[in-house]
């Protein structure tokens, strides 16, 4: 990789927008702001910021933690 392509010289701003609110951000930044991308079950990821992520998705979220949990005691186990 180029020293430009790796600085991000030269690169255009992609701008991402929340599905929820609309807000804007910078999509070499949304990882680590700890935005959250979720499917619509057709192919395509929607993005959502964090707020709005935590207020749609926390039960899901949670649920998927708890089961995580769950199996990884089984294993160790």
């Amino acid at each position: 990789m180029s020293r430009p392509a790796a600085s991000g010289e030269g690169c255009e701003l992609v701008v991402v927008n929340c599905s929820e609110c609309s807000r804007e951000a910078d999509a070499r930044f949304t990882i680590a702001e700890q935005w959250a991308w979720w499917s619509d079950g057709f192919g395509a990821l929607l993005p959502f910021c964090p707020e709005c992520a935590r207020r749609e998705f926390e039960d899901r979220i949670t649920l998927a933690h708890a089961a995580h949990k769950d199996h990884s005691e089984h294993r160790a186990a």
